[in-house]
């Protein structure tokens, strides 16, 4: 890589880190793995939820009761502010890259997001 586009990199990444929205990410990830009961029923929100989107991709029905299952940790996770706390500041985060996102691909004058497209070809 060009050692200027390279200095421009890491100034970039510098800047995200200092932002309020990757602070708040970092912080509110440390919080959440400082509390294991919000960790675990994070944790299995996401198994219940990926148990359900691969029976839909297979076309299966959803096995006997797990959209009550998800129902119930989905109450219990909204519930929780540490939980609630972590998926704000992730929504934070995901609009400042969606943001920076738009702006790199304006001034490039094509879509950046697909220039980084990964392939297996």
């Amino acid at each position: 890589m060009d050692t200027a586009l390279e200095q421009a990199t890491h100034q970039l990444a510098d800047a995200l880190r200092a932002s309020e929205p990757v602070i708040g990410l970092r912080e509110a990830e440390s919080t959440l793995h400082a509390q294991p009961a919000s960790l675990a029923l994070l944790k299995q929100t996401q198994r219940i939820q990926r148990r359900l989107q691969a029976a839909q991709q297979r076309g299966d029905a959803p096995p006997p009761g797990v959209l009550e299952q998800l129902q119930q940790a989905h109450e219990a996770a909204t519930a929780d502010a540490t939980i609630m706390a972590f998926a704000q500041a992730q929504q934070e985060a995901q609009a400042q890259m969606a943001e920076l996102n738009d702006d790199l691909s304006e001034a490039l004058g094509m879509d950046f997001a697909s220039l980084t497209g990964r392939s297996g070809c």
